[in-house]
């Protein structure tokens, strides 16, 4: 399955992610966020192994919350 990996930040920092995959069968430590995709874009780019994507306001703002 695919993991991420929410770098460390001060809450209005630059979002930074590594996107990975990982075997189940490794029992990888992990805390799971439930999120269904929408349209509206924001403003705020995340970076994504290295790569600026952008990302839905809702997702922008739990991302803060959570580093």
């Amino acid at each position: 399955f695919r993991i991420i990996k929410l770098h460390p930040g001060q809450f209005h920092d630059p979002i930074r992610i590594d996107l990975f995959t990982e075997e189940l069968s490794s029992l990888p430590e992990y805390d799971a966020l439930s999120y269904v995709w929408g349209t509206e874009i924001s403003g705020l780019p995340v970076t994504v192994n290295g790569r600026v994507l952008k990302v839905t306001i809702n997702l922008e703002i739990a991302l803060r919350y959570l580093r």
